[in-house]
Order: C-alpha cells, then sequence, then structure tokens
C-alpha cells in the first residue's frame, strides 16, 4: 500500500513487465529490419551486377558499332580475299552525289535539246502555216 502511495497508483510490476515486453517487440522488429535490410543489399548489389553487366555489354556493342561506322565512314583500306577494297561510306556518298549532279546536268542537256527541236519545228509549222505572198 505505501508503495501504491509512493508511485500514485501504478503497479510497478505490471509496468515492468510491459517495458520488458516492449524491449522485446523493439528486438525482434530490429532483428527483422535488419535481415530486410541485409536481403535488400543482396539485392542491389545483383541489381548492380546486371546493370554493370549490361552496361558494359552495350559498351562492346557501342565500341564494335564505332568501329564498324569508322571503317565505312573512312574506307578500310585493307584488301579482301576476293580482291575488292571496300571505299567506304563517305566514298559511295561522293559518288551518289557527283552521279546526281551528272544526271542534273544531262537532264538540263536534254531540256535544252528538246526545247531547240521544238523551236526548229515550230517554226517549220509556222512557216507552212502562213499564206503565201501572191506578187
Amino acid at each position: 500500500m505505501i508503495l501504491s502511495i509512493l508511485t500514485g497508483g501504478i503497479d510497478l510490476p505490471k509496468l515492468s513487465t510491459e517495458v520488458a515486453s516492449l524491449r522485446l517487440a523493439v528486438e525482434e522488429t530490429n532483428a527483422a529490419l535488419a535481415d530486410h535490410i541485409v536481403k535488400a543489399n543482396a539485392r542491389m548489389t545483383t541489381i548492380e551486377g546486371v546493370v554493370s553487366d549490361n552496361v558494359e555489354t552495350l559498351r562492346m556493342k557501342l565500341d564494335r558499332l564505332d568501329s564498324e561506322i569508322g571503317n565505312c565512314t573512312f574506307g578500310d583500306a585493307r584488301e579482301r580475299e576476293d580482291g575488292f577494297t571496300p571505299r567506304g561510306l563517305s566514298g559511295v556518298v561522293s559518288d551518289l552525289s557527283i552521279g546526281f549532279y551528272r544526271q542534273a546536268g544531262e537532264i538540263e542537256a536534254l531540256k535544252k535539246q528538246v526545247e531547240a527541236l521544238t523551236a526548229a519545228k515550230l517554226s517549220e509549222v509556222k512557216a507552212r502555216k502562213v499564206p503565201k505572198k501572191s506578187g
């Protein structure tokens, strides 16, 4: 009774049991949280490994693509087994542009020939239609 008066009516043995129960719950929660952290770290390590492998694979693909584009752009001076020496992409583009301008020039020349022939035929037709002057 004196203990009850001194503690203000608080049941100390019951409170002590509740504190012990809460400490146990906190320890269990911390242990579960630590397990989750370990599992999450393992997953992150696995993901980082996969990502780094993927990044390395992409780098190798890009390096290979860069070298292939470089070979196409600047040409490969090595001769193949069949004796064909690839000239590269820049050579092909250059040939295409030269061919385009040649065709444009040929088309222009053909237009001039058609105009000349048309003018000659037109003057012949006009000459036939003009009545002869009697004199």
